[in-house]
C-alpha cells in the first residue's frame, strides 16, 4: 500500500492546482505550488491516524520536481524586475533589486548578457553599489545620489549550432528585453516626537532629559545650554549625552546630570537636524539657589540682521531680570527690546545699536548676579548685479564682473558654480581680482558643461559669517547629442516587453518624437505616423519607447527624432521583429461528458508556422491494487490530474506518461474507439480526438504538444466521463447508545463526479424500506454519521446510499443494530426554591415525567456553610410519581424539620429502573431566621382635624417586629400605604384631610414577611362643612354697591379654601358671576355698579375639604338719597308694569315673537291640507291652569331642607337631573320662592313674570327672605 502521507500531500497539492487552473492560470504559473514541502504537523492534524514517513514524503517531492521539469514551457523572452516600478526608501537603508530573465525557451541562459543602467547611463559599481549576482543589484547605505531610474537590459544572442533544435533562435535575430524600477527617497524634515518639560529641582537631584525625533534622512540630535553646545564630557563630567537609534525611523537622545547644582539650571534645548531641516524643543530646568549668570560670548552681527539673546542665568526663585546698555538703564529703541523673561531682541540692526549689554538677575532676598557681552555691528557687503549673455553657444567666450558697492572692508570674494567653489587652477574658468572691491570670472572656450548657476560671494574679512551673494545663470545653447542611440534592429518574442532606448542631451533639453512607418494602401511607399502614448505603448520621459506585452501588430520600422532648435536634429531608424512562439489560449482544459455521450478533445495551437502537433496520454498500470481500499479519498479527477506531474503512488496506482513510439505520434490511442482528425485553416492547425459512447473507465489526461521554431507549448486536456457512484462499502456500527447510533463506511468510487452527500436510511426491524426514515445532506468527506432521536431498546435496520449529480448508487449492505436502555437523560429544569418558614423550604420544578418514562424523583439537600461544604454529599428524599402527579406540568415538595436561618443547596434527580438520571443544577435558599409576626389588634384613640393616633393593643411577642404597614383611604380615593419602622405601641397618621371619613388597616412585618392585616377601622377626622352667616353680618349695602364680609361664614373646624360669588336682579333668571375663586384672606368684597332701589339675589358657595355649602340671600340697594325701598309684596306685583323701553325686557319679547310667527306659519302650511285653521290665536295663559297653579301649596315647588344652624325647615326648590337619581339645587330656586312664574306656551319660548294672586303675607323687610345652603361632604 502506498504511503498515506504521500497520498494526502498529493490531495492538497492537486486541490490547489485545480483551483488555480479554474481561475485561468496556466500550469506553468502554478506548478511551484506543488513543490512546497508538506508540513508534517499540518498533515497530522488533518489525518490523525496517518503515519508520518519522512522519506516517502521527500521522494514524493523529488518526483514532483522531476515531473514539473517535464512540463513544456511557453515560448517568450522577457525581463521582470522585483520590486516593481517604484521603491520608496529611507536614507541609510539597503535596497536589493532582482532582474529575472524567463527560461521558457530552450536556450542556454549563459549566453544572456545583462546590462545595468541608471538614468540611461551605465551604472558604476563600487563597495557600496555592487552586483551580488549578474541579475541581482545591492545598494548599501542608500544616499540621495542613489535616486533615479534603474534599468535591466537583457540580450540573448545564441551561437549557431548545426545540431540545434527547431526551438533555437537564429544568431541573426538576437532577442532583447528590459525592465526598469525607480528609486526615490522619502524626504521629511525632523519632527520632535518626544520632548522634555520645564521643572524645578533641589540641588543634588539627578536629572535625565529625553528627546526623540523622526525624519528622512534620519536626523541627529545635539544639546544646548542656552546658546552653548554641550559636549559629552563637559561640565566636570556631570553632563553626559547618549544617543541610539530605535529601528530605522526614530533617533533617541538622553542628557543625564548625575547631581545638579544651582549653576546647572537654565534653558536647555534639544535640536534635531538633517539635510531637510531643523526642529528644536526647549524647556527650563530651575534649581533652587542664589542667582548666577553664565559667561556670554561677544557677538558680531551684520547690519539689518536680527538677533535674540537669552540671559543665561541660573538660580531659583528669581524675582527680576533686567538688561542695561553701556552702564545705563536700558531704554528700548527702534529695534532693541528687553522682555521680562530675560530675552533681548535686536531687529534690523544698525551701527547705533553697537555696545556693551549687561544682564542682571535678582531674587527676593536681594542677591544679584550679572553678565555682559559686546555686540559689534558690521555693515554687510552689497554686490552690484551682473548677468551673462542671453545667446551664448559652444565655442564663444564671456566675462562677468562682481563688484562690491557697499560694505565695511576688507572683503573676501569667492566664486561658486552650482554651489561648489571654483578651483583657481581650473583652465576653463579663470578668476581674477581687480582691486579690493572687484573680481572677474572669464570663460575662454564655452562648452555645454559650463551651463549652470554662478555665484559671487562677498564676505567680511573680520567676520566670515557675514556675507552677501549674487547668482547669475549661464545657459549654453547646444545642439542634441546622442547619449544612448537606438539599435538598428530589435527582435523579441510576442508578449515580451520592448524598450527602445533613445536618449540625447542638449541645451535647451531636446524634444523626442517617435514615429512608426505604415505602408499606404494606394502605393508601395510608407508614411510615418506619430506615436501617442497609451497603456500599450508610450514614450518615457528620457525619450525611450516602451512597448508593453508586444504583439505581431507592433512589428515594423520605428523612427526616433530628437531636436531642440539649436542645431541639427538627430534621427535614428530601428526595425522591430516580433516572433510568435507556439502557444495556447488555454493551457489546461477540463472536458466533462456523461457516460454514453460523444466526447471530443481539441488541440488548437497558435503561433508562427510551421507547427508540429503530438498527442500523449497519461495511463495507469493495470497491475496495481484498487485505490478504494485506502481510507484517504482521492476523486478520480485528482487521480487523473496527477498524471500531469508524472507522480507515482496515488492510492496505490503507478501513474506516468506512456509514449508508444510511432511515426504517427498517436499510437497511444490503440483502441479503435478513438479517432483523430487534423484540419488546416489558413495559418491555423487544429487536431481533434473523438470517442463515441465513452465509459467511466475511459477517463484520463491527454497532452497535446505543439512546437515551432520559437518554442513549444503543451495543452493538457483532462477528460472526465461521469456517471452515478458505486455503493458505499464496509458499513458498520461504531457506537451504540440508548437513543443514538454512530455508523461509519468507506467511500465508494464517485463515478468521476464529486459525491454530493450520503443518504442514511433506517427502519424498524419488522419495517419495510418504503416506510424508512431517511437522513440527507451528510457531509461526503466524513464517511460517518450519527443517527439520533431513536427509541431505547429497539432493533433498527440501517443502510447507506451515495449520491452525485448523475444519480444515486445502489444501497449498501444493510446492518441490524439494537439500541441500549437508558436512565433518565434529561434534568428537571426551572428549579426554584421558596422559603416557607424558619424550618421549611418548598422546591418547585417542571415535571419531565409527563413526557418521559421515569418512576419518580430524588430531592437532594445539603447545608451550605462555606466553600468546603460544596464537597458534602446530598441527603435525598424520594417522591414517587403516580398517574395523577404525572399529569401536572409542575411539581413541588416541602422539606421540613430543617435548621433555622441556615443556607441549603437543593437538587432534583429523576430515576427509573435503569437508575438515577441527570441531576438538575443546584439551587440555593436559606430558611428564615424567624416566622412572620402574628395578627395585631389596634384602635384609634385620638382624632384631630388632620391626624389619627393609632394604638396597638395586642401584637406578637414571639417573633420580632421590624415595623408596621399602614393602609388607609377615603371613600373616593385609592389605598395609600405608609411603612413605619421599629417596634411601637402607637403612632400618628398625619397630613390627613379635615372632616373626612377614612378606612384604616394595619399589619406588622419582619424579614420573614408581613402578618395578616388587622380588622378595617372606619373613622373620620374632626371638622364639618362651612356654615353661612346671617344677612346682617354678611352684607352691607348702599345705593350702587354691596359690601360682603367673608368672615361672617363659620369654618366649623376646617378652613374654607375658596368662595364662589354670583348675583342677579331679583326678577331675572341669569346669574352674574362675580368671581369663582375668592380666597378667604380677601376678607371683604365689594360688588359695584348696582342699580339704586333694586332688589337683588346673592348666591355664595364656600368650598372646604369636607365639602361645599351654598347660601342664597335677597337684598335691596338704597335709594339715591339713602332711603330704603318697600319690601316685596303683592302690591308690588299689582303695580308693576311692563316697561317696553327697557332693552332687557324688549329683546326677549321680540325674539320670542319672531320665533312664534315662524313656528305658526310652518304649522299652518303643514296642516292646511287637513283642516281650516282658525285665525284666532290661543291665549297666552290659560285661566284654568292659572287657578290650578294658584291652588298649589309651597311643598309643590320646594322640598324641605333641614338647616344646620337652628333646625328650621327652609324650602329649597329642587329639580331632578336627567339620568341621575338624586336632586340638586336649581340655580334659579330663589326666584320661585317669593313669587311664582306662570310659564307661557312652549311654542313661544317666552317667560312672562305674573303676579301670584295667593302669595304668602309679605315678610318683613329686614328678615332674610331666602337662605339656602347644602352641605356636601364625601361620605
Amino acid at each position: 500500500m502506498a504511503n498515506l502521507t504521500t497520498n494526502l500531500t498529493l490531495t492538497l497539492s492537486l486541490i490547489t492546482l485545480v483551483n488555480l487552473i479554474s481561475q485561468g492560470y496556466s500550469v506553468n504559473d502554478v506548478r511551484q505550488q506543488l513543490i512546497k514541502p508538506a508540513n508534517s504537523t499540518e498533515l497530522s492534524s488533518k489525518c490523525p491516524n496517518c503515519s508520518n514517513d519522512t522519506n516517502s514524503s521527500n521522494n514524493f517531492h523529488k518526483r514532483t520536481k522531476r515531473a514539473s521539469k517535464d512540463l513544456n514551457r511557453r515560448g517568450s523572452f522577457w525581463v521582470k524586475m522585483r520590486p516593481e516600478r517604484l521603491i520608496v526608501g529611507r536614507q541609510g537603508s539597503t535596497v536589493i533589486i532582482d532582474c529575472f530573465v524567463n527560461d521558457d525557451i530552450n536556450f542556454n541562459l549563459d549566453t544572456v548578457d545583462i546590462t545595468w543602467l541608471k538614468d540611461s547611463k551605465p551604472l558604476l559599481f563600487d563597495s557600496r553599489i555592487q552586483l551580488v549576482k549578474s541579475n541581482r543589484l545591492k545598494i548599501v547605505s542608500l544616499t540621495r545620489q542613489d535616486k533615479g531610474v534603474y534599468q535591466c537590459l537583457a540580450t540573448y544572442s545564441p551561437s549557431p549550432s548545426p545540431s540545434s533544435s527547431s526551438s533555437s533562435l537564429s544568431s541573426a535575430n538576437p532577442l532583447t528585453a528590459s525592465d526598469y524600477v525607480e528609486i526615490i527617497l522619502h524626504d521629511e524634515a525632523p519632527t520632535i516626537r518626544e520632548k522634555f518639560y520645564s521643572q524645578s529641582l533641589n540641588p543634588g537631584s539627578p536629572v535625565s532629559l529625553k528627546c526623540s525625533s523622526t525624519g528622512s534622512p534620519l536626523p541627529k540630535i545635539r544639546w544646548y545650554h542656552y546658546a552653548k553646545p554641550l559636549s559629552h564630557t563637559s561640565y566636570r563630567n556631570k553632563k553626559r549625552v547618549s544617543h541610539f537609534e530605535n529601528g530605522s525611523d526614530l533617533f533617541i537622545s538622553w542628557l543625564n546630570i548625575t547631581s545638579i547644582d544651582p549653576e546647572d539650571g537654565g534653558l536647555y534645548t534639544c535640536e534635531a537636524f538633517n539635510e531637510i531641516g531643523i526642529a528644536r524643543s526647549s524647556a527650563s530646568i530651575q534649581v533652587t539657589g542664589p542667582p548666577f549668570v553664565h559667561p556670554m560670548d561677544n557677538i558680531t552681527l551684520g547690519s539689518q540682521e536680527s538677533l535674540t539673546i537669552h540671559c543665561p542665568y541660573s538660580g531659583y526663585p528669581i524675582e527680576s531680570i533686567t538688561w542695561t546698555k553701556e552702564g545705563r538703564d536700558f531704554v528700548a529703541s527702534r529695534g532693541v527690546k528687553s522682555h521680562p523673561n530675560g530675552t533681548l531682541t535686536l531687529v534690523d540692526a544698525h551701527s547705533e545699536d553697537e555696545g556693551w549689554f549687561k544682564c542682571e538677575v535678582r531674587n527676593k532676598e536681594g542677591q544679584t548676579a550679572s553678565g555682559s557681552l559686546y555686540i559689534d555691528i558690521i555693515e554687510k557687503p552689497s554686490i552690484n548685479p551682473f548677468i551673462f549673455g542671453s545667446d551664448l553657444r559652444e565655442g564663444m567666450r564671456t566675462t562677468v564682473v562682481c563688484s562690491i558697492g557697499l560694505g565695511e572692508p576688507p572683503f573676501r570674494i569667492t566664486w561658486l558654480k552650482d554651489g561648489i567653489p571654483i578651483d583657481h587652477g581650473n583652465p576653463d574658468l579663470r578668476v581674477e581680482a581687480l582691486g579690493d572691491f572687484t573680481s572677474s570670472l572669464k570663460i575662454t572656450d564655452i562648452r555645454r558643461k559650463h551651463s549652470g548657476n554662478y555665484t559671487c560671494k562677498a564676505a567680511s574679512a573680520r567676520a566670515p559669517d557675514i556675507y552677501s551673494t549674487f547668482t547669475a545663470q549661464l545657459i549654453v545653447q547646444a545642439a542634441p547629442k546622442w547619449i544612448l542611440k537606438p539599435l538598428e534592429r530589435y527582435s523579441t518574442i510576442r508578449g515580451s516587453k520592448v524598450l527602445m532606448n533613445c536618449q540625447a542631451e542638449g541645451i535647451p533639453p531636446p524634444v523626442y518624437q517617435w514615429k512608426k512607418a505604415r505602408r499606404l494602401e494606394s502605393s508601395a511607399s510608407n508614411e510615418l505616423i506619430g506615436i501617442v502614448s497609451g497603456p500599450h505603448i508610450h514614450v518615457l520621459e528620457n525619450g525611450s519607447l516602451a512597448i508593453i506585452d508586444s504583439t505581431k501588430a507592433d512589428e515594423g520600422d520605428y523612427v526616433c527624432e530628437v531636436t531642440n532648435n539649436k542645431g541639427p536634429s538627430l534621427t535614428s531608424i530601428s526595425r522591430l521583429e516580433v516572433h510568435d512562439p507556439v502557444h495556447f489560449t488555454k493551457s489546461y482544459e477540463l472536458v466533462k461528458v456523461e457516460a454514453g455521450l460523444k466526447a471530443e478533445i481539441i488541440c488548437d495551437p497558435l503561433g508562427d508556422q510551421p507547427i508540429e502537433i503530438n498527442w500523449n496520454r497519461v495511463a495507469s498500470s493495470p497491475t496495481v491494487a484498487s485505490p478504494s481500499s485506502l481510507p484517504v479519498t482521492l476523486t478520480n479527477d485528482d487521480r487523473r490530474l496527477a498524471g500531469i506531474l508524472g507522480i507515482n503512488g496515488v492510492n496505490g496506482m503507478k501513474i506516468g506518461r506512456e509514449l508508444i513510439p510511432s511515426s504517427s505520434h498517436h499510437s497511444f490511442l490503440s483502441s479503435s474507439r478513438f479517432q483523430i482528425n487534423q484540419d488546416v485553416n489558413g495559418n491555423r492547425v487544429i487536431s481533434h480526438v473523438t470517442l463515441d459512447s465513452p465509459l467511466v473507465e475511459d477517463s484520463g489526461t491527454f497532452i497535446c504538444t505543439a512546437s515551432n521554431s520559437y518554442g513549444k507549448a503543451e495543452k493538457t486536456v483532462h477528460l472526465i466521463v461521469q456517471g452515478p457512484p458505486r455503493s458505499p462499502r464496509n458499513l458498520r456500527s461504531v457506537e451504540v447508545a440508548s437513543r443514538d447510533i454512530t455508523i461509519a463506511w468507506e467511500a465508494p468510487d464517485d463515478g468521476n463526479s464529486p459525491i454530493l452527500d450520503y443518504l442514511i436510511q433506517y427502519t424498524y426491524n419488522n419495517g419495510i424500506w418504503t416506510n424508512s426514515f431517511e437522513t440527507t445532506s451528510v457531509n461526503p468527506k466524513e464517511c460517518t454519521a450519527l443517527i439520533s432521536g431513536l427509541l431505547p431498546e429497539t432493533i433498527y435496520r440501517i443502510r447507506v446510499l451515495a449520491q452525485n449529480t448523475f444519480g444515486r448508487s445502489e444501497p449498501s449492505d444493510e446492518i441490524t443494530v439494537r439500541t441500549e436502555e437508558e436512565a433518565p437523560g434529561e434534568a428537571p429544569n426551572n428549579v426554584r426554591v421558596e422559603s416557607i418558614s424558619s424550618q421549611t423550604l418548598k422546591i418547585i420544578w417542571n415535571n419531565i415525567g409527563k413526557t418521559r418514562k421515569i418512576e419518580g424523583y430524588h430531592i437532594g439537600y445539603r447545608q451550605v456553610h462555606g466553600f468546603n461544604s460544596m464537597r458534602d454529599t446530598f441527603n435525598f428524599k424520594s417522591m414517587s410519581l403516580n398517574e395523577t402527579l404525572r399529569q401536572f406540568d409542575e411539581l413541588q415538595y416541602q422539606l421540613s424539620d430543617l435548621k433555622r436561618n441556615t443556607k441549603y443547596g437543593l437538587v432534583i434527580r429523576p430515576y427509573n429502573k435503569k437508575g438515577p438520571g441527570v441531576t438538575s443544577e443546584e439551587v440555593f435558599a436559606q430558611t428564615l431566621e424567624f416566622d412572620p409576626p402574628g395578627e395585631i389588634h389596634v384602635r384609634i384613640n385620638v382624632v384631630t382635624h388632620r391626624s389619627l393616633t393609632v394604638e396597638i393593643i395586642e401584637q406578637d411577642e414571639v417573633n420580632p417586629i421590624s415595623g408596621y404597614i399602614v393602609n388607609y383611604k377615603t371613600n373616593a380615593e385609592d389605598w395609600e400605604e405608609v411603612k413605619i419602622l421599629g417596634h411601637r405601641k402607637n403612632f400618628v397618621l398625619e397630613d390627613l384631610r379635615c372632616g373626612t371619613k377614612y378606612t384604616v388597616s394595619i399589619s406588622a412585618f419582619n424579614k420573614a414577611g408581613p402578618s395578616l392585616e388587622s380588622q378595617l377601622l372606619d373613622i373620620s377626622t374632626s371638622g364639618h362643612v362651612p356654615s353661612p352667616g346671617s344677612l346682617e353680618s354678611l352684607l352691607t349695602v348702599n345705593s350702587t354697591s354691596a359690601l360682603i364680609d367673608l368672615s361672617a361664614w363659620s369654618e366649623n373646624g376646617c378652613p374654607i379654601l375658596s368662595f364662589v360669588v354670583q348675583y342677579k336682579l331679583h326678577f331675572q333668571t341669569d346669574w352674574i358671576m362675580f368671581s369663582n375663586n375668592i380666597m378667604p384672606s380677601q376678607s371683604k368684597l365689594i360688588i359695584p355698579d348696582l342699580i339704586p332701589a333694586t332688589w337683588y339675589d346673592l348666591l355664595m358657595i364656600a368650598n372646604s375639604e369636607p365639602g361645599t355649602t351654598e347660601a342664597q340671600y335677597l337684598f335691596a340697594t338704597l335709594t339715591p338719597t339713602g332711603g330704603t325701598i318697600p319690601p316685596i309684596s303683592s302690591n308690588t306685583y299689582s303695580n308693576w308694569e311692563l316697561n317696553l323701553g327697557d332693552p332687557v325686557v324688549l329683546a326677549p319679547i321680540l325674539c320670542a315673537f319672531i320665533v312664534f310667527i315662524v313656528i305658526f306659519i310652518t304649522i299652518a302650511i303643514l296642516m292646511s291640507t287637513k283642516h281650516q285653521r282658525t285665525g284666532n290665536s290661543q291665549e297666552t295663559y290659560n285661566t284654568n291652569d292659572r287657578q290650578k297653579m294658584e291652588s298649589l301649596s309651597m311643598s309643590s315647588f320646594a322640598l324641605p331642607v333641614e338647616s344646620s344652624i337652628d333646625g328650621k325647615k327652609i324650602y329649597e326648590t329642587v329639580q331632578r337631573k336627567s339620568g341621575y337619581g338624586s336632586y340638586y339645587t336649581s340655580p334659579y330656586a330663589a326666584n320661585r320662592l317669593a313669587f311664582c312664574e306662570q310659564e307661557a306656551s312652549l311654542t313661544s319660548n317666552l317667560h312672562q313674570i305674573q303676579r301670584h294672586p295667593r302669595m304668602d303675607p309679605d315678610p318683613p323687610y329686614d328678615v332674610l327672605l331666602t337662605r339656602n345652603f347644602r352641605p356636601n361632604s364625601p361620605g
